[in-house]
Formats: C-alpha cells, sequence, structure tokens
C-alpha cells in the first residue's frame, strides 16, 4: 500500500509538472518550450536561432557564428564554432581562434599569436617562434620543454629526469636523477624512467615488455608478442594474487 501511494504521488507530480510547461512547435520554423522554474527556450529556423533562460542561467546565439552564455559570474561567447571562444570567470579568462590565436590567464599568462607564443608562470616568462625556436613552463606534462628546429631538437625536463629527441619520434635519450635508456623508433628501445616504468620494445609494436611499479611494487605488466597475434595486460590486482 506504501509502494502504490509513493507511485501515485510520483504520477501526480509528473503530471502536474506536464500540465504546467507550455509549449509551441511549427518547427522548423519556430519552436518554443515554457518550463517551471522559470526555464524558458526558443528556437527559430531550425537550431539557427536560440535562446534559452533559466533562474542562474541565460543564452542566445545564431549558429554557428556566435552563441553567448551567462551563468552566475561566468560568461562565455563561442564564435565560428568550433574555432573560436572567450569566456570570463571570477578566476581565469581565456579566449582562442585556432590556429591563429590562444590566450590564458589564471595562475599562468600564456599567449599564442602563431607562429609566436610567451608566458609567464611563479615568475619566470618563456616564448618563442614555432617551429624556429622556444621554451615552454609546465606544458604537456613536463616541467620545461625546449626546442630548436621542432622536431629535429627537443628537450623535456621531467620530476628529477630529462628526455631529449633528436628527430623526433625516431630518436629518444633519457638521463639524469635514475632515469637512463634510449630509443631508436621503431626497431629498439629501452628505458627506466625513475623507478617507476622500464619499457623495453623491438620492431614496435611486434614486441614489447613494460612494467609499471609504485612504491616499488610492480603494480601493472603489459607485453604484445607478434601484436595483435598475442598480448598480455596484468594490473595491480592480478599480480598481487
Amino acid at each position: 500500500m506504501v509502494y502504490f501511494s509513493r507511485v501515485v504521488a510520483v504520477a501526480l507530480f509528473l503530471l502536474v509538472f506536464a500540465s504546467s510547461s507550455l509549449s509551441t512547435n511549427l518547427w522548423p520554423l519556430y519552436q518554443e518550450n515554457v518550463y517551471p522554474f522559470e526555464e524558458k527556450e526558443v528556437d527559430v529556423l531550425g537550431p539557427i536561432f536560440h535562446y534559452e533562460r533559466s533562474k542562474d542561467h541565460k543564452g542566445f546565439g545564431v549558429r554557428p557564428l556566435f552563441y553567448w552564455t551567462r551563468r552566475g559570474n561566468s560568461t562565455t561567447l563561442e564564435f565560428l564554432y568550433p574555432l573560436g571562444k572567450i569566456s570570463k570567470g571570477a578566476k581565469e579568462k581565456r579566449s582562442f581562434l585556432i590556429p591563429l590565436y590562444r590566450k590564458q590567464e589564471e595562475e599562468r599568462k600564456d599567449v599564442w599569436f602563431f607562429p609566436f607564443f610567451y608566458g609567464e608562470k611563479k615568475g619566470e616568462s618563456y616564448g618563442g617562434v614555432f617551429p624556429i625556436y622556444g621554451t615552454l613552463i609546465d606544458r604537456f606534462g613536463w616541467k620545461r620543454i625546449e626546442f630548436v628546429l621542432w622536431p629535429i631538437y627537443t628537450r623535456e625536463e621531467g620530476e628529477g629526469f630529462s628526455l631529449v629527441k633528436i628527430f623526433w619520434p625516431i630518436f629518444s635519450f633519457y638521463g639524469g636523477g635514475g632515469a637512463s635508456g634510449v630509443k631508436f623508433w621503431p626497431l629498439f628501445g629501452s628505458y627506466d624512467i625513475y623507478g617507476k616504468e622500464k619499457t623495453t620494445f623491438f620492431l614496435w609494436p611486434l614486441f614489447g615488455l613494460r612494467d609499471k611499479y609504485s612504491e616499488g611494487e610492480l603494480v601493472e605488466r603489459r607485453r604484445f608478442i607478434m601484436f595483435p597475434i598475442y598480448a598480455d595486460y596484468r594490473s595491480e590486482s592480478v599480480l598481487r594474487r
């Protein structure tokens, strides 16, 4: 009986909710939906002209030329979607126009006006002219990246080790702080990264072995022989059985 009363209550709520919404459908010329809680959506000429609003959100646009939204103290303007975007919030400001321009201001300042780029983070500045010469700080998972005539020469610094790439991705050399090894892709490679990963391959991707460690314990093992004929993957839960 209690279960039945709950079902009836939910059904009545849905009925009231549906009856309280208004809609006009002359698609693709005009479509309007008005919902409870001050929510409204309007489309004109299919998805081209669009307007929507709620208590904490408002948006309108002419797709794909532009679309503007505001949510709280944050605003976003997208234009020539997906090429351009400008967003402003309490803690960050970002803008870009692919592939010519990009600017970011939050913990760091980062500006790209192809082929020139510059930025600053924690008082350290960087910049360059891609692909001729340049330096990047805290990008793509590396603390520091230096390149000259990319992809001819690149040097990347991680946590206690460095990686030098010559004619990427063919030659790679690991060194410093517990990392060592070399890659001559795709013929041969063998390297140990900071005691966290050991990888060896031969005629990639035909033969390969990669072990990952955490606090000195093996937590993941991958190997492939005559890929894709045979491959083996073991995770932490399997290795500890």
